[in-house]
């Protein structure tokens, strides 16, 4: 009995799983009624990782601190190699690698050739794009050289792979190390110049980041035993690889990004995305089948941003209005690396500010009959360092403050690498991870209105301070007085 139980359950979810499948183009229909039809009753209630009775996530798999990183590449030597241009990136890539490489950097190449190359482990993987796919070229399943990695892993141990034409900087692998995440991808810096001819030159070259593409991927041996199986078998070089084992990723995990350690000699584009070749439809169909089955969310990869910058209207007056307009208007000339937000505190609905703040985010946060009588700028950054928890950074502008645009920044992100918290010429910053909940002591800016603020007073349902309606029994003679000469 129990037998045939177990297998009429399997024929259900198989019967829905094709359901979802077969009706999963409502998802992105451009029809309204579609989309609300599918999130209704088409919509997988579980994914891949429920199906499989597997809840682990990364926030449940400790990881000891990373001493090491394991490299991993699909090496093919330059000389093998007889296109030009392709020739010399990989030449550039290959010595940014060996010149980075310390005594806690394991450098492994992966080949279904039988290669050496002074210091490299070489790894001989059993199949390749050729082998399995008819492809023309020799492409590594990005799925083997994560393995190759992990059966010469130990504890902790970082698996770095990138692709082989992208220089790594000098500090890549201790900027890795020091942050000890869990998966990071790297968002490469595509340099603008042509040729560069020496590593001096792409480090020093312009260049622009290529916000929808990852070249790179770190991820702790733990976190990769508890990720893997949700891969799909994608193979390097070819479209959209990046784009799922991202989504896949940020879907379930957290994953940090770097833009800053990894770069690329921009060349023409490898493959054409109105024509792929065999290589590139296999990795297309395994794309569609992530979003469908609903393993990812996002079609794109986007740069994270891990700051935000807030300018904060902290008073119900308007003494500082002229200020705060100016401060609105100088976040047009920022770059993109921050989210920008207006957080207003007022009455009522209405914004003075509203020109101004069109396209940036707005936080307004409605003052109540108590808390008007109360200062409350400590409190609403606490509140602020509670909004914006997820961040790494956060940066804050108070109303009194002149900023003096990006430079200023700059100059407080530098002291927050070694600093929870501080502030320069007004700017305030802090690291929201490390910061207590009440980062900030409401009470003691109202001890000069309230000496016992601490016996009448209570944190509303809105994050700020307010008094109770007996408060009267607790004031403070300055009160009484203050409210005897209105």
């Amino acid at each position: 009995m129990r037998g045939w139980f177990t297998e009429f359950i399997a024929w259900l979810d198989d019967h829905n799983a094709r359901l979802d499948r077969e009706h999963s183009y409502l998802r992105r229909s451009p029809s309204k009624i579609d989309r609300w039809l599918w999130s209704k009753i088409f919509k997988p209630k579980q994914n891949l990782l429920d199906l499989k009775g597997h809840h682990t996530t990364l926030g449940d798999v400790f990881a000891p601190k990373s001493q090491r990183i394991i490299h991993v590449v699909n090496l093919v030597p330059p000389k093998n190699l007889k296109n030009n241009d392709f020739r010399y990136r990989v030449s550039l890539a290959l010595e940014s690698i060996e010149k980075s490489a310390g005594n806690n950097i394991f450098l492994l190449g992966c080949s279904t050739e039988k290669i050496t190359r002074p210091g490299w482990e070489i790894h001989k993987l059993p199949r390749s794009a050729q082998t399995e796919l008819g492809h023309s070229k020799d492409l590594a399943y990005l799925k083997d050289l994560f393995q190759a990695a992990h059966l010469r892993a130990e504890a902790g141990d970082i698996i770095l792979y990138s692709n082989l034409d992208c220089v790594i900087s000098p500090d890549l692998y201790t900027n890795l190390l020091n942050a000890d995440k869990n998966i990071t991808e790297f968002i490469r810096r595509d340099i603008t110049t042509q040729p560069t001819t020496s590593l001096t030159e792409v480090f020093s070259s312009s260049f622009e980041n290529y916000p929808i593409g990852v070249d790179a991927l770190a991820i702790k041996k733990e976190a990769l035993e508890a990720s893997l199986p949700f891969w799909l078998d994608f193979i390097i070089g070819e479209p959209h690889w990046d784009t799922a084992i991202s989504g896949i990723l940020n879907k379930h995990y957290r994953v940090f990004q770097n833009t800053e350690d990894l770069y690329h000699p921009l060349h023409e584009q490898q493959w054409d995305p109105s024509n792929l070749n065999v290589g590139g439809k296999h990795n297309e169909r395994l794309y569609r089948e992530a979003i469908e089955f609903g393993l990812m969310d996002d079609e794109l990869i986007s740069i994270k941003k891990q700051t935000a910058l807030v300018i904060l209207k902290h008073v119900l007056n308007s003494s500082h209005d002229k200020q705060t307009t100016q401060n609105l208007e100088q976040l047009s000339q920022l770059d993109t690396q921050y989210d920008k937000i207006f957080c207003e505190y007022l009455c009522g609905n209405k914004s003075s500010f509203s020109k101004y703040i069109n396209h940036i985010q707005y936080l307004p946060i409605q003052a109540t009959k108590q808390s008007k009588q109360l200062n409350q700028k400590n409190t609403i950054l606490n509140l602020l360092r509670h909004y914006f928890a997820d961040y790494d950074e956060l940066l804050i502008i108070p109303e009194e403050t002149a900023f003096q645009g990006d430079s200023q920044l700059k100059r407080l992100k530098k002291q927050l690498k070694s600093h929870k918290k501080t502030n320069v010429e007004g700017v305030i910053g802090l690291k929201p991870k490390e910061c207590w909940l009440r980062e900030f002591d409401f009470f003691m800016e109202n001890t000069r209105l309230i000496p016992n603020i601490k016996q009448c007073s209570f944190i509303n349902d809105h994050g700020l301070l307010e008094l109770f309606d007996t408060h009267e029994h607790f004031q403070s003679p300055v009160m009484h007085k203050q409210r005897a000469n209105k």
